[in-house]
């Protein structure tokens, strides 16, 4: 579901002051995962203020910004990555037809070699980025728990033996080219660029993006 479609169809805006509109996810599985991505990816272009979405979508009962974000990745986020994970879990055998295997390669399904040295060395780059990031002052709080989340979901879908392009390249692209662009000369700038040589090392479509 195009972003437009999960503006205009799935957020339920209401008077309310706070917690008061709603989301009507579709009851698609497929659809709702898509839609659900393509909000994170409209989060991460600076389209949405997450604090401000949180706030009217997942008020935690006050008006702490922290509660509000811990909230939405609570309730919307994390059991994403899960759905997706079991998704991706019980489809990775369905052989890819014609049509996806000529589609762009942000539609691809991957796989992901888990015996690799790769793999070791991708999942420690992005914990160790994930860690880096605890406590960082060079960014407010609001960013730093969104990159975290991010990072930390793209972990947990590499714990499937296949995935999606399009997942990964929207939790982690503008991230890590963000953070090391930004903070070069930085602990964290150069975690998010040994990141991206792993990452990119692990799933070479992924290049394309970066």
């Amino acid at each position: 579901m195009p972003i437009d479609k999960v503006l205009s169809e799935v957020l339920v805006e209401s008077d309310g002051p706070d917690g008061s509109a709603g989301l009507e996810w579709p009851e698609d599985l497929e659809t709702q995962l898509g839609a659900q991505l393509n909000l994170l990816a409209y989060f991460a272009d600076g389209h949405e203020d997450a604090a401000q979405f949180a706030y009217h979508h997942f008020y935690a009962g006050d008006p702490n910004i922290n509660n509000n974000l811990h909230s939405m990745t609570d309730h919307l986020f994390e059991p994403m990555v899960e759905d997706l994970l079991r998704y991706l879990r019980r489809n990775q055998d369905q052989p890819i037809s014609t049509e996806q295997a000529t589609a762009p390669a942000a539609d691809r399904i991957v796989s992901v070699d888990h015996n690799s040295q790769g793999y070791e060395a991708t999942r420690d780059a992005l914990s160790a980025l994930e860690g880096k990031l605890e406590g960082w002052n060079e960014l407010n709080v609001d960013d730093r728990k969104r990159m975290q989340a991010e990072i930390g979901a793209a972990r947990k879908l590499l714990d499937a033996t296949k995935v999606r392009l399009e997942a990964l390249a929207t939790l982690l692209v503008k991230t890590l080219k963000w953070l090391t662009v930004q903070f070069s000369e930085t602990a964290v700038g150069i975690a998010a660029g040994w990141t991206i040589a792993k990452i990119v090392e692990l799933i070479p479509d992924l290049h394309q993006y970066f």
